[in-house]
């Protein structure tokens, strides 16, 4: 997969100029993974379980101790998701409480909708009082430079900087959300003493991944397609019916529709409709239209257009819907089998076989594939 080898690579590249570790590798995560970027930001959520503390892990398989306990409504970071071995969605976190990186369980996450501008990639930066005379700087806790310092030595003139963000506060003064190497901490600075560095890029633009492979089996995989964009619909409580989690239509089509339009869709978002009893239903609002008969050959041609489509499968009275990614390198259409397409499949949030997700399974005869739209 070129986009894991692109961050292995750029994880090196990192940890050779001394801007990085490999601490989401290992099971010790430090707070010197500021150079990663933050896909979103959130805060702990575990009011219903009654909780008011949460143990977080030094792993993603949450197992080997823990990097420490965060409280109820911590503000997190995020910096990456996965799926750990028991199939359970993991975020790696920078938390402000612990002031340090470290794995939390993605359901207790409440997403935080901002309006702060996230900078694109590492900028290396030093502080300069131009032509002030002082010979210290007190940064801020927050960005409203209240509650305070989290440095009470002061920061001396060029002392080296990592801009994480760039942000306005209340009063409109732009603010740098920075790490100090030197200390050892995130803090706020005000940009009128900040000076960035121009640094040549030492990694890659990322780029899609264009092939797969399965058991030693290439695919070639539709255009958009992004790790980030597989969901395990056990991660999501909305879709519990009875004590059983039956989501994968919903799931899937959070998957189809993040991969065709190249920008996340989360199974939780209000644009899938979703009754309990009923499962998903569609109305003015959603995102879903356009529907194909179902069967291997119209589902090659969508994949073939960059599309990914969502397929139904029968067992008894019941089935399961995955979401269709790609087709074997060597598929003849003429003469497809289920082994021809690759999936992602919802239970677990898994890239497998249709053959192996269909796997006591048949091929719905009355659903029809579902189309995601182009935005």
């Amino acid at each position: 997969m070129k986009n894991n080898v692109k961050r292995v690579v750029a994880l090196l590249v990192a940890f050779l100029l001394g801007v990085g570790s490999f601490s989401e590798l290992g099971n010790s995560p430090t707070v010197v993974a500021y150079a990663q970027e933050y896909i979103y930001y959130a805060t702990l959520d575990i009011s219903s379980k009654g909780w008011s503390s949460y143990n977080t892990g030094l792993n993603y398989n949450m197992t080997g101790g823990t990097a420490g306990t965060i409280r109820q409504g911590a503000k997190l970071s995020v910096i990456s998701e996965k799926v750990n071995k028991n199939g359970n969605k993991v975020a790696y976190v920078y938390s402000e409480d612990l002031k340090k990186n470290c794995y939390v369980s993605a359901k207790y996450l409440k997403k935080v909708e901002t309006t702060e501008t996230v900078v694109d990639s590492e900028v290396n930066a030093v502080l300069d009082f131009g032509t002030r005379t002082w010979t210290k700087y007190y940064p801020g806790e927050n960005k409203e430079f209240t509650g305070g310092t989290p440095v009470p030595s002061g920061l001396k003139e060029g002392t080296e900087l990592q801009i994480v963000k760039k942000v306005v506060n209340s009063n409109g003064t732009n603010v740098a959300y920075c790490y100090v190497p030197c200390a050892d901490v995130y803090c706020y600075i005000s940009m009128l003493v900040v000076k960035e560095l121009e640094v040549e890029s030492t990694t890659e633009e990322p780029t899609a991944t264009d092939s797969y492979t399965y058991d030693g089996k290439e695919y070639l995989l539709v255009e958009g397609y992004n790790e980030d964009y597989i969901f395990n619909q056990r991660d999501y409580d909305r879709f519990l019916k009875n004590g059983k989690n039956v989501g994968c239509t919903a799931t899937a089509l959070a998957t189809a529709y993040s991969i065709y339009n190249n920008t996340m869709l989360s199974p939780d978002s209000e644009s899938i409709k979703w009754t309990t009893g009923v499962g998903v239903t569609w109305g003015p609002q959603t995102k879903w239209t356009g529907y194909a008969s179902n069967n291997l050959v119209a589902a090659y041609d969508y994949l073939q257009k960059d599309i990914p489509v969502i397929l139904r499968l029968k067992k008894g009275d019941g089935g399961h819907s995955v979401t269709l990614v790609g087709v074997a390198k060597n598929a003849d259409r003429n003469n497809l089998c289920k082994d021809d397409f690759l999936v992602i499949d919802p239970w677990g949030g898994v890239v497998k076989s249709l053959e192996d997700a269909a796997s006591g399974y048949t091929l719905h005869t009355t659903w029809e594939l579902i189309i995601p739209v182009k935005q």
